[in-house]
């Protein structure tokens, strides 16, 4: 399984990382960071992963997350393999360069909300979004001090805003100490990464150092969900960008997506979608 800590390289001449991404899609692990990130893709579409909430997300999507909260960003299938489709802007800081807890700058205060918001994953919409994209054109200075000001700006703009919305309400409710967001992190990154292979409940609860039974319990009771009903919901969307991106046999599409059979496959695709694999193909 592939490390999920990611460590953010610093630059000594600004107190936050501000990087551009290029790439044919984001593949990237399920993974987490002490920083918080804010994340505006560009162009790209697919699948967000946020604490356990699993979200469609397409070009313009603009997500600030919390500290220490797990995320990735999964892109179907582009059109164009060759191509480098997949374009995000990403800011990471640490909250610690705010020292929000001293009272000597009331002024900061509004960000003790925005740092709260953040640990449930927050979801930035409409116009406020259109004003922070904006901002986000580090690329354009050199100036540390002024991009400091921006940043400060950015935060201010999302602290103001009505426009917001809680990715995972569940994940930051439950108050999970380190010990306990680890053995999630690592379950379901095991799932995000393998869940088009032949994944067992006893190999998740060994993930989690449960017995099969305490496991389940203890899944449902971050996610709302079982395990294999969101291990499904991973191979369905999987199989429905297959059939709308690749001329793959249905067989294939079957297989490749990690049903084990066809009969199986078509019956749960029409319960997911109401149509079947080739009705649903027909539509694209």
């Amino acid at each position: 399984m592939k490390e999920v800590f990611e460590h953010i390289p610093q630059n000594n001449n600004n107190s936050f990382v501000y990087r551009y991404f290029c790439l044919p899609q984001f593949n990237g692990n399920y993974h987490y960071h002490s920083e918080l990130e804010l994340t505006y893709i560009e162009s790209s579409n697919g699948k967000r992963f946020v604490g356990s909430n699993i979200s469609e997300y397409t070009k313009g999507d603009l997500v600030l997350i919390g500290s220490n909260v797990p995320h990735c960003w999964k892109s179907n299938v582009p059109a164009e393999p060759d191509m480098n489709y997949a374009k995000a802007k990403v800011l990471q800081f640490s909250c610690d360069i705010f020292d929000t807890n001293n009272s000597k700058i009331p002024e900061l205060n509004f960000l003790k909300k925005i740092f709260q918001k953040s640990n449930s994953g927050l979801l930035i919409k409409g116009n406020s979004r259109t004003e922070i994209v904006k901002k986000m054109n580090f690329e354009n200075t050199k100036n540390p001090f002024q991009n400091f000001i921006t940043l400060l700006e950015i935060l201010y703009l999302i602290a103001q805003s009505n426009e917001t919305e809680l990715i995972d309400n569940q994940f930051s409710v439950l108050g999970f100490t380190h010990k306990e967001t680890d053995r999630f992190k690592n379950v379901f990154s095991y799932i995000v990464e393998n869940y088009t292979t032949d994944i067992t409940l006893i190999k998740l609860a060994e993930l989690a150092h449960l017995t099969p039974t305490s496991f389940c319990r203890y899944f449902k009771q971050v996610t709302h969900k079982k395990p294999f009903d969101i291990i499904m919901e991973l191979r369905i969307e999987h199989a429905c960008n297959l059939l709308k991106k690749s001329e793959k046999s249905i067989s294939d599409v079957c297989f490749e997506s990690g049903f084990g059979n066809l009969s199986h496959f078509n019956k749960v695709f029409k319960k997911s979608t109401n149509l079947t694999p080739f009705q649903y193909r027909q539509m694209f």
